[in-house]
C-alpha cells in the first residue's frame, strides 16, 4: 500500500497514533443531542470502502481516492489485488468475537458498575420459542430473545394477532420423514392452495 500525496502534520488534540492506528478522542455528544449522536453512529457504522471512490488503473493496481485529505496531505491510497484483499479480509471480525469493549465502571465486573446502569422495568413475557425453559448458566440466547433486544420486535408475534408456539423441534433425517408424510397426506398442497401463490391477493 502506497500513500500519495503527503506531507508532515502533527496530531491535533487529543489525538495519537501508534502502529498505523490513531485514536480520536475529541467528539463530544451532548446528553441530549440525538441527531448529534444519530450522525456518529451513521459515521461509525459506514461501509469499509465506497465503490464510487475506487478506481482500476492499466497497471492493474487499484486507487481509493479519499472523500477528505487526510491532515497530513494523503489524498489517495494505491494498493495491488493482493494487498486490497488483505485489507478486506482484516475487517472481518473472528467468529464469536465480541466487537465492543467496556472499560473503568462500564466493564462487566466492575463493582460500581450496577450503580452507574440504568434501571429497566420489567417486560411482560413473550412466550418466546422454546422447548424447555432455558438453563440459568446457558450462553444460548433464543432468536425471539436477541430480536427484542436490538430490534424491540416481538418475533413470536404473528400476523393474525396470536403468538407462535413451539410445539416439537425436527432434525434431519426426521424432517424428510415427516415432509414426506404431509406431501403423502395432500396436506401441503392444501395448505398451499389454502394461501396462493406469493405476492398473491386475499379474498376478503
Amino acid at each position: 500500500m502506497r500513500q500519495a500525496h503527503t506531507r508532515p502534520f502533527r496530531l491535533p488534540p487529543r489525538c495519537g497514533e501508534s502502529g498505523g492506528y490513531n485514536l480520536h478522542a475529541g467528539v463530544v455528544i451532548a446528553a441530549h443531542d440525538r441527531e448529534g449522536l444519530e450522525r456518529l453512529c451513521r459515521y461509525v457504522l459506514r461501509p469499509p470502502l465506497a465503490r464510487t471512490r475506487m478506481e482500476r488503473r492499466p497497471d492493474g493496481l487499484w486507487v481509493l481516492t479519499l472523500r477528505r485529505p487526510y491532515s497530513d496531505g494523503t489524498t489517495a491510497f494505491i494498493f495491488s489485488e493482493l494487498e486490497l484483499v488483505e485489507k478486506l479480509a482484516a475487517l472481518v471480525p473472528p467468529a464469536r468475537k465480541n466487537l465492543v469493549s467496556y472499560h473503568g465502571v462500564l466493564a462487566p465486573r466492575h463493582a460500581m458498575r450496577s450503580a452507574v446502569i440504568p434501571k429497566t422495568a420489567p417486560t411482560e413475557s413473550l412466550g418466546l420459542l422454546r422447548k424447555e425453559p432455558r438453563a440459568k448458566r446457558s450462553r444460548w440466547v433464543p432468536w425471539a430473545d436477541l430480536l427484542w433486544r436490538v430490534f424491540q420486535v416481538q418475533g413470536v408475534s404473528c400476523v393474525c394477532g396470536g403468538r407462535l408456539v413451539l410445539h416439537a423441534v425436527v432434525i434431519p433425517p426426521a424432517t424428510i420423514d415427516v415432509l414426506a408424510s404431509l406431501h403423502r397426506s395432500g396436506a401441503l398442497a392444501a395448505n398451499a392452495a389454502a394461501r396462493g401463490p406469493p405476492g398473491a391477493a386475499v379474498a376478503p
